[in-house]
């Protein structure tokens, strides 16, 4: 799923990170270098159209080279995903984001690094992740997300509609921005990859949620508002992140 890559990479320039490296294998990094000039590309080795568990070394070795990073946009959950993750995250230290299939890793066992780390379910992770039902984790979001907190100990954004931000230590926070048009494919890798960008300024991973959330759903009511209320991209929310947060240092000026 290069697409994933390409939205997380763009979303995270679009939010003021200096440079952007994807680490993928040669046909996701393609299109990576088609749509976003502006990415590093560390090509890793390739195993069936997937990533090799061999090229742990190669992200190892750029660990102290980076300032955050995120897991999962495209990645696949084949088996050697699931082992290159397990080679990797025991040994990680940087800030980061687990989003989309490095949480179903997560769900299949695949230990959590102990770095600063946000966790962006939707609500079908949410429910693999808890071992519950998408409509049990609906039924009840305020229950789920707080379940997820206490579960992995760490800051969850529980997707959807009114995103909720949860930590074992504080009260949950409700996202009054964004709006039903961010319901199409790719928002939540830009999501990711605003978070990234906060993560990697030394903001703690509640303080990234809370901003991050807030900011990404403000790109999207601006979107909504000049483009309609459906049909407008998730390129289109990232290419509004710059706009939005103008809005948002200008209102607290104000």
């Amino acid at each position: 799923m290069p697409g994933a890559a390409v939205l997380a990479a763009r979303a995270a320039l679009r939010a003021g990170a200096g440079l952007v490296t994807v680490a993928s294998i040669p046909s996701v990094l393609e299109a990576v270098a088609a749509q976003v000039p502006e990415a590093l590309l560390m090509h890793l080795p390739e195993r069936f159209g997937t990533i090799s568990p061999e090229a742990a070394k190669h992200v190892l070795e750029a660990q102290q080279r980076v300032d955050s990073a995120v897991f999962g946009p495209g990645l696949t959950t084949s088996e050697s995903v699931l082992n290159l993750l397990a080679d990797i995250w025991p040994q990680w230290n940087r800030p980061s984001v687990i989003d989309a299939d490095a949480l179903n890793a997560v769900s299949e066992g695949v230990p959590l690094p102990s770095c600063p780390r946000i966790l962006t379910p939707h609500p079908g992770e949410a429910a693999r992740l808890l071992r519950l039902s998408t409509a049990e984790v609906q039924i009840d979001r305020f229950a789920a997300v707080n379940m997820l907190a206490t579960a992995f100990g760490e800051t969850i954004i529980l997707k959807g509609a009114y995103s909720l931000v949860a930590t074992p230590e504080c009260s949950i926070v409700v996202n009054p921005t964004g709006n039903e048009g961010m319901g199409s494919g790719g928002m939540g890798d830009v999501l990711s990859g605003l978070l990234g960008t906060l993560l990697a300024q030394d903001l703690p991973p509640r303080c990234s949620a809370v901003c991050g959330a807030y900011w990404h759903g403000l790109a999207g009511d601006l979107c909504a508002s000049g483009i309609g209320s459906f049909g407008f991209l998730a390129s289109e929310v990232a290419d509004a992140l710059p706009l939005a947060r103008a809005k948002i240092t200008q209102s607290c000026e104000d």
